[in-house]
């Protein structure tokens, strides 16, 4: 194969015979008069240029027929459309996770390691001071943070952190000697505790104590009133509200349970045996739950269910009323694992629920993308950023406002999972509104 090299404007040429240069103009070696094949390199290029084409044009073909092949819809779109069709490659495999299966899960429980010099009039200065001062913390800060007990311990769950001694540095009253990684800082019904420290307080509210390993005993407190229990009770108190009650997993629409919450759920003021459910995922002890009254999506309740022997009761209501929603619930049930429950706060979101879809399906009809065939959708749910609908022969649309480039964007969405991930991928809030989608 000749080297070319490009020179003044002119080409040189190497020839294979005498290994010679010579001028790219002559047709014959001028050493030796072998013959300059200049061309046969050109030829073997055009070829393979060919064969790349060739490639290039069946994996468009291909690309092209796994999109257009995914719905019927499809074919209905046309390039004048505003609206634009982006077909998934394939459903997500349904594991069983709530939507939410990304989020950071809760940290371990803390190790506390008592100091064994330490004297129970000092272990009770520290107690009393920790507890005050936590007391301060949470009350202070929970206009604008969620705490909430976990595993028996006061826990910011917005941050995912449990508040231990070094969190009050700042508290006033607190002495900063008493930062020892040995004190815990519960956070657990009045009436849990013994009668010498639970005080006047609300038996059935949950209250901040601290306690600290003194020997095989516990020093505990709220701040006032000093009681020494053994360490049964405190492993009671911790198994009592443990938040570890199996897999998280999402109920089946074919299970005897997902009947059994639908059921409880329609004798409630308001609702009608008819549901369409936005969330339904269990643990091993609890349910939450999403729903609307079928045919009327804007009326969105959230739940809490607690399995019995004979099926499900309702534990949690109108958790959609609540500003802070985790602490709602947790104050009724504190052992609940709170990652159950979807993270949107439905307080605040349903302010930007619209109920006239009017103008979107005629727009959509208009430009193809459903027919009089297709009817009226048999659950339409929508705001300001996400629609979505499904239709009696089992389309579902996600529709997508992109107020970047001012125009609707509607995909195919065939499994529930499908349409979380849209969200997921093109939602502007970090908490896309999954409870507009239909899951059963």
């Amino acid at each position: 194969m000749p080297k070319v090299a490009k020179l003044h404007g002119g080409f040189s040429l190497i020839c294979k015979k005498c290994v010679t240069a010579v001028s790219g103009d002559l047709k014959k070696c001028s050493s030796c008069g072998g013959t300059l094949r200049r061309y046969t390199n050109h030829k073997l290029w055009l070829l393979a240029m060919i064969v790349v084409m060739l490639v290039i044009i069946s994996a468009v073909y291909i690309m092209y027929s796994l999109v257009f092949d995914q719905a019927n819809i499809a074919e209905r779109l046309d390039d004048t459309m505003l609206s634009q069709l982006s077909a998934l490659g394939g459903s997500l495999e349904n594991s069983g996770s709530p939507e939410d299966n990304d989020e950071p899960e809760i940290p371990p429980i803390p190790i506390f390691i008592a100091d064994p010099n330490k004297t129970v009039p000092e272990i009770e200065r520290i107690v009393k001071n920790a507890a005050e001062t936590a007391e301060k913390f949470r009350d202070y800060h929970s206009k604008k943070r969620e705490f909430v007990s976990m595993n028996g311990l006061l826990y910011d769950f917005p941050a995912k952190e449990y508040i231990s001694t070094r969190d009050l540095r700042y508290v006033e009253g607190f002495n900063p000697e008493y930062s020892d990684n040995g004190v815990m800082i519960l956070y657990v019904f009045a009436g849990d505790m013994p009668d010498e420290v639970a005080g006047d307080s609300n038996l059935d509210q949950l209250k901040v104590f601290a306690a600290y390993a003194s020997g095989d005993s516990f020093i505990v407190t709220c701040g006032k009133h000093i009681s020494i229990v053994d360490a049964d009770f405190i492993k009671w108190i911790m198994d009592r509200y443990s938040i570890d009650h199996g897999t998280i997993s999402r109920v089946s629409s074919t299970s005897e349970l997902f009947a059994d919450v639908l059921s409880e759920l329609g004798e409630l003021p308001g609702l009608h045996h008819l549901l369409d459910v936005r969330y339904m995922a269990e643990d091993d002890l609890y349910i939450s739950a999403v729903v609307s009254p079928r045919r009327d999506s804007s009326l969105i309740r959230e739940f809490v269910l607690q399995k019995t022997g004979s099926g499900c009761e309702v534990v949690v209501d109108y958790i959609e009323t609540e500003w802070q929603k985790f602490v709602a619930i947790n104050s009724v049930v504190p052992n609940i694992n709170l990652e159950l429950v979807p993270k949107y706060n439905l307080w605040y979101d349903l302010r930007d629920l619209i109920t006239d879809f009017s103008d979107l399906l005629e727009t959509m009809a208009e430009s193809g993308v459903i027919t009089p065939d297709d009817g009226e959708p048999i659950f339409i749910s929508g705001n300001s950023e996400f629609v979505f609908m499904e239709f009696i022969d089992g389309i579902r649309i996600l529709v997508h406002n992109d107020d970047i480039n001012n125009e609707w964007k509607v995909y195919m969405v065939p499994q529930y999972d499908d349409a979380v991930l849209r969200m997921r991928e093109s939602s502007k809030s970090d908490l896309p509104p999954y409870f507009l989608i239909r899951q059963a």
